[in-house]
């Protein structure tokens, strides 16, 4: 005899089970009856469910995990419209296709490295976000993520102005070989300007708690000496020093 689960469980109950599940067991429950879509949209259901995409998921399974935590869609390739994930606290969309980030403003950690189809004009939406990772190829224009606490920026080899980036709290600019001025980030409390390797000139910095400069073309380090951790180049290798 089928009896369904419905019937000797307590709604309470079924939803601690839903706890427990995967991500794509409990979008298939959130599709059996009236009942478990309702308890599938508790918020407390998801709270803790920090998971990893797939590549077979598409935008009509988004639908089913709104209300979650923690999110990582890198590389899943077919994932093209996200606006719906748009009060998720922490979200990985690394290495995926999407170019339309306009309802992503109030994400508190986002990590857009590799989306290479996003580009600037959008980035502008992101006014709310907390953490940002990008490594866009084609970036030039940051000028609208002044207000972050923490950006970082990888490998956008286009990437010369970052004047507006002076009040973030943590930056870095790895691998951002065409940024050579960095008069304007004396007060960012962690600066990493490793792979930077036309910098030459960093005698405005010395206010950082930790500044790295590795593979970078700065050999006068006066200056610097307030710095509590420095990572420079010396000769072949590199050294952190606790002043």
């Amino acid at each position: 005899m089928l009896v369904h689960i419905k019937m000797i469980l307590p709604n309470e109950l079924v939803a601690e089970i839903f706890c427990y599940t995967g991500v794509s067991t409990l979008i298939k429950c959130s599709q059996v009856n009236y009942c478990w879509t309702g308890l599938s949209k508790i918020r407390y259901v998801w709270k803790y469910k920090h998971v990893r995409g797939k590549k077979k998921i598409r935008d009509r399974h988004l639908k089913g995990i709104a209300h979650i935590s923690g999110l990582s869609l890198r590389e899943c390739g077919d994932v093209r419209n996200v606006s719906i994930l748009g009060n998720v606290h922490t979200l990985d969309l690394s290495d995926t296709k999407i170019s339309d980030i306009s309802a992503l403003g109030n994400i508190h950690r986002l990590s857009l490295a590799q989306c290479n189809r996003i580009k600037d004009v959008s980035i502008s939406a992101l006014k709310r976000v907390h953490t940002l990772t990008l490594n866009l190829t084609d970036t030039t224009d940051v000028s609208s993520l002044g207000h972050l606490y923490r950006l970082e920026i990888w490998h956008c080899k286009n990437l010369k102005n970052v004047s507006a980036l002076g009040n973030l709290h943590h930056l870095s600019l790895w691998g951002c070989w065409s940024v050579t001025d960095v008069s304007a980030l004396g007060n960012v409390r962690n600066l990493d300007l490793g792979k930077c390797k036309f910098l030459k000139d960093v005698s405005a910095l010395g206010n950082q708690y930790y500044l790295e400069i590795l593979r970078t073309s700065v050999t006068d380090f006066n200056g610097l000496e307030r710095i509590k951790k420095l990572v420079y180049p010396s000769g072949k290798t590199s050294s952190t020093y606790d002043f």
